[in-house]
């Protein structure tokens, strides 16, 4: 992560993101900087173990850090991000935007949903289920009701397609997967537990069982492993936008512009200008066209390659003062596409 940055934020940024803090910034810097693979990849970790973290890696002569917290990766640094993306290639399946609303979900569903299977078709009712969550419990039964008594045979589609899935990953991946189910003859283990079984980081096995599951959503989304599906049911359509941009979105759609929405909400201009860079990092059908002409458009780009930099104030002594940071910010959303603003 501080490889992408370049020295451009600081290391705080990248704990923002490795959070899945829905802030305008952290979602921006995420998409600019193409983070959000990462996003609520360590939604706890706190500020002091960033501080940790790196002067760790200044230590390790990995980056210098700046007094205000910014990081530069030196010459080692660089050499270790390349050794680290073909010795964990695993990182690149991780999507924790794009799945961001699934993975617990998922997980949950599929864990209980095997163990409470297992145990009726043993005829053994009485266990205690691996997870208290009652929308979890409640989904569960909504299906077992629909599968009726045909367990053996539904208890054979999971198996094959679960199968059929582990056998394309890693001895490690497979051994992660299914340690952690739990069955009448066999109780899941922890990832704690898979760790101290497996003699390796905690954290490590945490973003390989996460990237794992990743790479099973894109299968299911390309409607492969028909019998596992259904465990993604209603978690497709995801909505990152918080409830005050929503009513914002819904006053643009009404045709309101940003001055006219300022006065009705009684919120700042900053504030709404805030919301549409969100709808347009969320939707790339979302026209960026009424904030800015297309040579505007060009002019911030070419801005930004030229200068090969995001800094928003930098750009702006670049193009000039009649850009204004919104203008600049709203350009960036479209900047890696292949967006043409009629």
């Amino acid at each position: 992560m501080l490889s992408a940055y370049k020295g451009e934020r600081t290391i705080y940024g990248a704990q923002h993101i490795l959070q899945g803090k829905k802030s305008a910034q952290a979602i921006q810097d995420g998409h600019f900087f193409s983070l959000l693979p990462y996003f609520h990849l360590f939604p706890s970790i706190t500020r002091e173990e960033v501080e940790k973290l790196a002067l760790t890696l200044q230590q390790r002569k990995w980056i210098v850090l700046s007094d205000d917290h910014r990081a530069i990766l030196t010459s080692e640094g660089e050499a270790k991000v390349r050794f680290l993306k073909n010795e964990y290639d695993f990182v690149d399946r991780l999507d924790g935007w794009k799945y961001l609303k699934l993975t617990e979900v998922f997980w949950l569903r599929l864990t209980l949903y095997i163990q409470t299977l297992t145990q009726l078709h043993l005829k053994q009712k009485a266990f205690i289920p691996i997870t208290s969550n009652r929308d979890i419990q409640k989904w569960v039964k909504r299906k077992l009701q629909l599968k009726n008594q045909q367990h053996q045979t539904e208890l054979d589609a999971l198996y094959h397609d679960l199968r059929s899935f582990l056998e394309t990953c890693s001895e490690l991946e497979a051994r992660i997967f299914v340690g952690q189910l739990s069955s009448p003859s066999q109780i899941g283990l922890t990832l704690f537990q898979l760790a101290d079984q497996l003699q390796l980081n905690t954290d490590y096995i945490y973003v390989v069982h996460r990237a794992t599951l990743h790479k099973l959503f894109d299968e299911l989304l390309n409607d492969k492993h028909q019998a596992l599906r259904p465990f993604i049911g209603g978690l497709q359509e995801h909505q990152f936008l918080t409830e005050t941009a929503k009513k914002t979105a819904n006053l643009l759609r009404q045709g309101l512009s940003i001055d006219e929405i300022v006065i009705k909400r009684r919120l700042k201009r900053n504030t709404i200008e805030d919301h549409v860079v969100e709808l347009a990092l969320y939707d790339p059908t979302f026209s960026i066209h009424p904030y800015l002409t297309k040579q505007e458009y060009h002019r911030i780009i070419e801005a930004a390659e030229a200068l090969n930099t995001l800094k928003l104030k930098q750009l702006r002594e670049y193009v000039g003062d009649s850009f204004s940071y919104f203008m600049i910010r709203i350009a960036l959303t479209r900047k890696d596409s292949s967006y043409e603003p009629a």
